[in-house]
């Protein structure tokens, strides 16, 4: 699933390059925006923990369950600031 955080990730440049600077600057989708990729880095990041313990046989368990933990809390805090933003619509609530 590394691949598919990565691909997020991008998603998440490429919507910040919209929310974030021009004529259409919207800084609730911003700072959405930003929490949704750090979300992804670390879920990106934990995937890399995980393939390192499998495949060299490095024991990351405790980087594991960081970066899971923070992951969580950044998604949570990425779904705070979508509902922020638009509470009568949004999925989250």
């Amino acid at each position: 699933l590394m691949i598919n955080d990565i691909v997020l990730m991008a998603q998440n440049v490429v919507a910040m390059t919209g929310d974030c600077m021009g004529d259409l600057v919207s800084p609730p989708d911003c700072a959405a925006d930003i929490t949704s990729f750090i979300a992804n880095t670390l879920d990106a990041a934990q995937a890399a923990a995980a393939l390192s313990m499998a495949c060299a046989g490095e024991v990351t368990d405790c980087e594991q369950v960081t970066l899971d933990a923070a992951e969580c809390f950044s998604s949570l805090a990425s779904g705070l600031v979508g509902a922020a933003t638009n509470c009568d619509i949004d999925a989250f609530l």
